[in-house]
């Protein structure tokens, strides 16, 4: 089974691809992604992020939360549910 982040304080602007490409290039493997943009007047941008079966939870969790993804200080949590990764295109 794999496991699944709750990242929030995404840039506003902040797409699928970049998002990927900076978690792969903390070593880690992503399987899909979606990204929840901000409403008007509400929080930045969050996401949920399927982890490859490869890749230890608490150690995505170390590896990113507290980084900075442009401006933003992104913070990381273990999802606390699984969405239906089938509206997103799997990677790989």
């Amino acid at each position: 089974m794999t496991a699944a982040l709750y990242l929030v304080n995404l840039p506003d602007d902040c797409s699928e691809p970049e998002l990927d490409q900076w978690i792969q290039s903390r070593g880690l493997e992503v399987a899909a992604l979606k990204i929840i943009p901000g409403r008007l007047g509400a929080p930045q941008a969050f996401a949920y992020v399927e982890m490859k079966e490869t890749v230890v939870l608490s150690e995505a969790i170390q590896a990113l939360d507290g980084q900075k993804l442009r401006n933003c200080v992104i913070a990381v949590s273990k999802a606390a549910f699984r969405l239906d990764w089938r509206a997103t295109k799997p990677r790989g």
